[in-house]
């Protein structure tokens, strides 16, 4: 019988891993973007009109998928001991200051939907960074006590 873990995780991890695995599953699946029939645009993801972009699109939503499982993987652990989650803080921020050099580097040759997406994603992630950096009290990506 599989034993049932608690999930510890900060509530806005909880909900941005949930909605990024289900959207990755989506879109890994049907190779195009969900939020096509709220936005009537596709959002992050391109329509697939060569078999060539439906695999990219499919491989898009399996990485983003394995990206945020370790998350789940992870979180028996209490959040004070969880290295995962004390080291995407610094990842997440390194991530954040790439989107915002690429943006800076390429924004007016950029698509209209790219520089868009590129920002969104580029706020999204320094804000989650910033939001799980003050829970945990650190944004080094060091566990308290094991310095």
């Amino acid at each position: 019988m599989f034993p049932f873990r608690p999930v510890n995780l900060p509530p806005h991890v909880l909900v941005t891993s949930t909605s990024i695995i289900g959207l990755s599953l989506y879109v890994s699946l049907f190779h195009n973007s969900p939020l096509k029939r709220l936005t009537g645009r596709d959002v992050f993801v391109p329509a697939p009109s060569t078999r060539r972009i439906a695999d990219t699109n499919a491989l898009l939503g399996v990485v983003a998928c394995a990206l945020q499982l370790p998350y789940f993987l992870s979180s028996y652990m209490p959040i004070e001991e969880n290295q995962w989650l004390h080291v995407t803080v610094p990842v997440r921020l390194a991530v954040s200051a790439a989107f915002g050099v690429n943006l800076l580097l390429r924004g007016r040759r950029m698509s209209e939907e790219g520089f868009w997406e590129f920002l969104a994603l580029g706020v999204t992630d320094f804000v989650g960074a910033v939001m799980l950096g003050w829970e945990l009290g650190r944004f080094d990506g060091m566990v308290s006590g094991f310095e």
